[in-house]
């Protein structure tokens, strides 16, 4: 219920389904933890969204995973805080994965932030989770910032590293 409120815009819903059912004891999962992200991620909600990620480790002792993360960078992201996702990555207990450095570098595209995509296209090579995609998005990103000559050399990299870029397909 929690998820599909949330993939419908109705974060407000999600989260009075989340209380109800906190108040009627049940102990929320990982996957109930990434419903209400993801919720207040599409909703929005920051505030109510940092509350439910602190409450994670504090009230329910729920340690936060990738997924966790994941949800907290793009929610953050998709508000214009950059920094402050970028911060989160750099501070978290695990090593960020693909999905979490992902999140950020698509924000980072919805902002035309290209100090923040080049700190997360670092950690991405670094950590040797970067896939085409990755480079094609950082060189996309400095393309509509007019930085024509960090898009080309962006993608003489990847070219150099052995990878390719596919055209997409689509049967309708």
């Amino acid at each position: 219920m929690i998820a599909g409120y949330g993939m419908h815009g109705l974060g407000d819903k999600a989260l009075q389904t989340f209380n109800r059912m906190i108040e009627s004891g049940f102990e929320p999962d990982g996957v109930t933890f990434v419903a209400c992200l993801s919720s207040c991620s599409h909703a929005g909600l920051v505030s109510k969204g940092r509350e439910i990620f602190d409450q994670m480790d504090g009230e329910f002792k729920f340690e936060p995973q990738l997924e966790h993360y994941s949800c907290m960078v793009d929610l953050l992201g998709r508000a214009g805080f950059l920094k402050e996702a970028y911060n989160m990555v750099k501070t978290m207990a695990m090593e960020p994965n693909i999905c979490v450095l992902g999140a950020l570098l698509n924000s980072c595209s919805m902002y035309k932030n290209t100090d923040v995509a080049q700190d997360t296209a670092s950690l991405m090579y670094s950590h040797r989770s970067a896939m085409t995609g990755s480079y094609m998005l950082l060189s996309n990103i400095y393309a509509a910032s007019g930085k024509w000559e960090d898009s080309a050399k962006v993608r003489i990299s990847a070219r150099t590293k052995g990878l390719k870029k596919f055209a997409g397909l689509s049967w309708i």
